[in-house]
């Protein structure tokens, strides 16, 4: 990363986060300078302004569900969950679809005092 005291420490670990990743599929000379390029284009594009990272929670739980959804094949359940680290009743609520909201149908219970 640039050696100059001055360019910014939140800068250049972030280009080296981007070589990290880069070094997987490029040559490390490509990365490094590919890394110090993307860092910088970040730096133009949102320089001076304050942006929130979320941590994509709802996305990772979404992508490792698709996954225990594709692995599952009728009777593995107590494998999956000790694959994923989830108890069994997790695995199967993700596994059934009778569980999962029909489409259009209001989550909010209904009034069945009538």
């Amino acid at each position: 990363m640039p050696q100059s005291d001055q360019y910014p420490k939140i800068l250049s670990d972030l280009a080296d986060c981007i070589r990290q990743r880069l070094c997987r599929n490029l040559p490390a000379d490509q990365a490094e300078n590919l890394s110090l390029a993307i860092a910088e284009d970040i730096r133009y594009q949102f320089g001076g302004l304050l942006i929130y990272i979320p941590k994509g929670e709802a996305f990772d739980r979404a992508r490792r569900n698709k996954a225990i959804v594709a692995a599952f094949d009728g009777k593995n359940h107590s494998t999956l969950a000790r694959r994923y680290g989830l108890c069994l009743s997790k695995i199967y609520d993700i596994v059934d679809p009778a569980n999962k909201p029909e489409a259009g149908r209001s989550r909010k219970k209904q009034d069945i005092s009538k």
